[in-house]
């Protein structure tokens, strides 16, 4: 017994080393708030009905794994946000790089796109949905011309510093079109693509829950509705904690990916 508690203790406290000091800061803080929130809410000093406590969250957010709840829900809205990020993320890059070399189709088709991109997207799913019905393709549609901007004009500005006497040497040394695309353009584009990722799949997610308030498919949005309709507050809290926990899962995600091609950059 004793040599287990031994073991745990030590590897308590590697984990602790691991962490720094800020990380552990921020952890304690966040124990902190939601014991107070906790506390407060079962002294009476707020009522459960309209702010719910943690632990209801904890109980709610395990009993939708078990029923399968948040299986069916999180996972058609992760596969809408995830496959219009890609698809947004291919067409920008390919819009963009025509764009920046045939200065023609810019002059004609460039302004095009900055009228576009002025429209209130989230104004357009009525539409949508007049349009296309109650599936799944207004939200597709809404997530793609959220995540394209982004994408677009980071793309536009990253070819934007790429030098064109850098181009023009390597072309004059015998490289290709291809080799320049590989060995210059692209590492000059890689912080201005992860910059783009890192915010486009925080609005991938917004822009999928946000049009599942107007369809009747299962996803998140529409356990917010639903969470709305029956007053629920723990529900309502269980989804947020939810989409939080994936944001933050994902923005590691791009940050981890970040450092492993931080060599390719220019």
């Amino acid at each position: 017994m004793e040599q287990a508690r031994e073991a745990a203790a030590r590897g308590v406290r590697a984990i602790v080393r691991r962490l720094s000091s800020d990380r552990l800061h921020s952890a304690a803080a966040l124990i902190v708030f939601l014991a107070l929130w906790e506390g407060a809410v079962r002294l009476g000093y707020q009522d459960e009905f309209w702010v719910s406590r943690p632990t209801l969250v904890v109980d709610k957010i395990g009993e939708w794994l078990q029923d399968g709840t948040l299986s069916t829900n999180l996972v058609r809205t992760m596969r809408i946000a995830a496959t219009a990020f890609l698809i947004s993320a291919v067409g920008a890059v390919v819009v963009g790089s025509a764009f920046a070399r045939l200065r023609w189709i810019d002059d004609v088709l460039g302004w095009y796109v900055d009228i576009v991109y002025a429209v209130p997207k989230p104004a357009l799913v009525p539409l949508f949905l007049f349009a296309f019905g109650l599936g799944d393709t207004p939200k597709f549609l809404l997530v793609v011309l959220l995540v394209f901007f982004v994408f677009y004009y980071n793309v536009r500005a990253g070819l934007a510093t790429s030098k064109q006497s850098h181009r023009d040497a390597l072309l004059m040394l015998g490289a290709s079109e291809r080799d320049v695309w590989v060995n210059l353009t692209l590492p000059t584009l890689v912080p201005f693509l992860v910059a783009s990722a890192r915010l486009s799949a925080a609005l991938a997610i917004l822009g999928t829950v946000f049009a599942e308030f107007f369809s009747y498919t299962p996803g998140m949005g529409r356990l917010v509705i639903s969470a709305q309709y029956a007053l629920d507050a723990t529900s309502l809290l269980s989804v947020v904690t939810v989409l939080t926990m994936v944001g933050v899962l994902v923005d590691n995600l791009l940050r981890r990916f970040d450092r492993r091609v931080s060599s390719w950059r220019l």
